[in-house]
């Protein structure tokens, strides 16, 4: 009976040990597993407890020790038993989490064929293919890089090239099973990646850009510091930055180089030696002129073709591709907060952290993360999403397109937690175009928020309500509240360093929206505006006359300028505002008291000023606008009571290519397409377009440009440009452009109607 004792002490261990674990209390439980290993030194049981424990807390090395002992002690037992199994699944696991993902496999292959384990191997080959697609030590950071670098960064376009052509045929793609992205944003990557993969050429040798770029880079680094009364940031702070401001590269460690060019190793060593002349340098600097390589994935291969002939009056520092920043910095914007590891040896270490954590998050998400990925305008996309409109979304396209692993994009969410616009709205209409399209996808039923910042134009404007003013044409928080049905939280904390660096960099300037960080918007909840708020019908038609006008008649701008204020909304914009100023709109007149900008940016009471009222011609906009009517209907809504809108079949699309002009001015939203009647122009004599389609105090009364406005143009704003063809795409009805190609009375020309 005695050698039973030991046996039934170790299961009384155990049974302790488990009543720890299941309310996780694991050092306790650790001590009983351990109490009951040595109890029973044959029972594997124990040793099984103890790895379980490990892998809770991530401490894969102990885990797998553990295993081992217990798969030992398991010798008897069959590897398809259900306890051998278990051992087996932790140990894949182990390995998988350890990025030990040979191991892991060696350990999956003794697994069986239900679902978990065949998800468990599936999930490690698709790590496996993943981690070896990233480029080694994230050397495709820096601008210049060694041969072996090159060959491992096209190696990993090529792997992504490869998986992204398997459904070349398909509507969609799942790329890693994790990435679901469209055929036309498919191939305008796969346009991107195989430009990468080509030979750059003669014009991007190393010898001819390295020294040019470096120059540069000094030039901006000292044109900064003057600008921000600072002085220039420490080059001498590691020796990495030292490298990168005599070579314009950045050198890997020691033990990289002696396995990948061991040829470099001695240059490096004269170089830094204490006394070293020119004759080190310039021996090291042809060494890397001669081997190393300019990083492709930094050039934009399309712009390329026409930036030496949009920029053909610069200076020779100008006309280069731009390379010119420190991939130093990069290391340290990529760890915010975090501190440097006691033992890393500079940015290639820290790369390297940042890229295995990188890769470790995704492989932890394989299964349970969807990103889809599409190539788009903003606010178009987020319309779609909306309205159920994305193509790529409808339930026929998992029954076409051939995954491994299904992926139900009709299943993807239409709402959203968070919704994230860095400074995009900058771009493409400010606060009103984020309140108006990402609004709408909030989730009502949980905290929501949507969230975007100013970085084009900040000292542009006093605080928020001005910044308001100038894009959303109302400002009042409650007004916003009742209009949008979003809440503002309030994320201006006062930080006297950079009120201190504003006063600096923008004397006299008002520091409190220059330094606020992102504009964070929530739902603010069901609720019924009370009628002592509604606004009145005066107020209500003035808001969206306002807007109407500001999208036909912007302000004049500045033709260059380092902090514009863009209008860049056309006629589709107003369509969502209000019917009765649509179907007012349509008839080609408005009467109203509101007016066109009077100035570049708006003040808070621009907006609200009521002006005499006055009859305000739309005849130049007349056409377009019931183009778009005539398509949109269906979404808005309501009826529109207007006369000859046409139906979605009168409708047609329309191709302008226009002959080469200077492009110099041409990258700012101010454009619209002009389609001037010949016969009108020559019987006015002359023709000066902002005066004669402004309708107002301002604008010319003549009979002659009353004649033009009704009679003698029309205006397009919503329009597809392409800047390689030059070439204009617009819808416009059917009645009008068959009427303007029968007339042969028609020119057109793109104007820039801010000027």
């Amino acid at each position: 009976m005695a050698p039973s004792e030991p046996v039934g002490d170790s299961a009384a261990a155990r049974q302790r040990g488990n009543d720890f674990y299941r309310k996780g209390q694991f050092a306790q439980a650790e001590k009983a597993y351990t109490e009951a290993a040595r109890l029973a030194s044959e029972d594997p049981a124990p040793w099984s407890n103890m790895s379980a424990i490990k892998f809770e807390l991530g401490d894969w090395s102990v885990a797998l020790a553990n295993l081992d002992k217990a798969l030992a002690l398991s010798s008897d037992e069959p590897d398809d038993g259900p306890k051998k199994q278990k051992l087996y699944t932790r140990m894949a696991k182990c390995h998988f989490h350890a990025l030990s993902l040979d191991k892991a496999a060696a350990a999956a292959q003794h697994l069986g064929d239900d679902d978990a384990s065949k998800s468990l191997r599936l999930a490690i080959t698709d790590a496996q293919k993943l981690w070896s697609a990233l480029p080694d030590e994230a050397a495709f950071r820096k601008q210049v890089f060694d041969p072996f670098a090159e060959m491992k960064v096209i190696e990993s376009i090529r792997t992504l090239i490869d998986e992204l052509e398997k459904d070349k045929d398909q509507p969609a793609t799942n790329v890693l099973d994790m990435l679901w992205t469209t055929k036309a944003t498919r191939d305008q990557v796969l346009r991107k990646l195989k430009q990468w993969v080509e030979p750059l050429g003669d014009g991007y040798t190393t010898k001819q850009l390295r020294e040019p770029n470096i120059q540069r880079f000094m030039r901006t680094e000292m044109q900064m510091s003057m600008a921000l009364g600072m002085p220039p940031p420490e080059s001498d702070s590691t020796q990495n930055r030292r490298d990168f401001r005599a070579f314009g590269v950045v050198f890997p460690n020691n033990t990289f180089l002696e396995r990948r060019e061991p040829e470099l190793l001695p240059l490096i060593e004269a170089y830094r030696k204490s006394g070293s002349g020119t004759a080190a340098k310039q021996a090291l600097a042809t060494h890397l002129d001669d081997n190393w390589r300019i990083n492709m994935t930094l050039l934009d291969m399309d712009y390329e073709s026409r930036r030496l002939r949009e920029n053909s009056n610069s200076g020779p520092l100008d006309l280069l591709p731009v390379l010119d920043w420190d991939p130093n910095t990069m290391a340290e914007w990529l760890q915010p907060g975090s501190s440097k590891s006691p033992r890393s040896e500079g940015l290639f270490e820290d790369m390297s952290t940042f890229f295995e954590i990188l890769a470790v998050s995704a492989l932890s998400h394989l299964g349970r993360l969807q990103i889809g990925l599409i190539a788009g305008e903003m606010a178009e996309v987020m319309e779609r999403i909306r309205y159920d409109s994305l193509e790529h979304r409808s339930p026929s396209v998992k029954a076409r397109t051939p995954v491994k692993r299904p992926v139900d994009p009709s299943r993807f969410p239409r709402v959203y937690d968070r919704i994230h616009m860095s400074n995009i709205p900058d771009y493409v209409g400010g606060p009103l175009t984020a309140h108006m399209y990402a609004g709408p996808l909030l989730r009502p039923d949980r905290p929501s928020n949507l969230r975007f910042n100013n970085l084009l134009n900040p000292p542009m404007f006093d605080d928020h309500d001005q910044f308001l003013a100038e894009y959303v044409l109302m400002h009042d928080e409650r007004r916003m509240v009742d209009h949008f049905g979003l809440t503002r939280k309030n994320t201006l904390e006062k930080n006297e360093q950079l009120e201190q660096l504003m006063q600096t960099f923008l004397p006299g300037s008002a520091p409190g929206f220059g330094i606020e960080d992102y504009f964070i918007r929530a739902p603010a909840g069901p609720k019924r505006v009370p009628r002592a708020r509604l606004m009145s019908r005066p107020a209500l038609e003035h808001w969206p006359h306002a807007h109407l006008l500001k999208i036909c008649l912007p302000h004049s701008r500045p033709v260059y300028r380092d902090r514009p204020v863009h209008a860049p909304l056309n006629l589709t914009a107003f369509l969502r505002l209000l019917s009765g100023v649509v179907e007012a709109a349509a008839a080609g007149a408005i009467t109203t008291t509101a007016r066109p900008p009077r100035r570049l940016v708006l003040t808070v009471d621009d907006p609200t000023k009521a002006y005499p009222q006055r009859r305000i011609s739309l005849g130049p906009w007349k056409a377009e606008f019931t183009t778009l009517l005539g398509s949109w209907r269906r979404l808005l809504g309501f009826g529109i009571v207007a006369p000859r809108l046409p139906a979605a079949d009168a409708v047609m699309e329309c191709a302008v290519a226009f002959p080469e002009f200077p492009h110099e001015v041409g990258r700012v939203p101010h454009f619209v397409v002009a389609f001037i009647r010949n016969d009108v122009v020559e019987s006015l004599g002359s023709l000066h377009l902002p005066e004669m389609i402004q309708d107002d105090e301002q604008g010319d009364a003549s009979p002659g440009a009353k004649t033009f406005r009704e009679t003698g143009c029309h205006l397009v704003t919503a329009f597809r440009y392409v800047t390689d063809t030059r070439t204009a795409t617009l819808w416009m009805r059917e009645d009008v452009a068959a009427e303007m190609m029968r007339d042969n009375q028609w020119w057109v020309c793109m104007w820039r109607t801010d000027v």
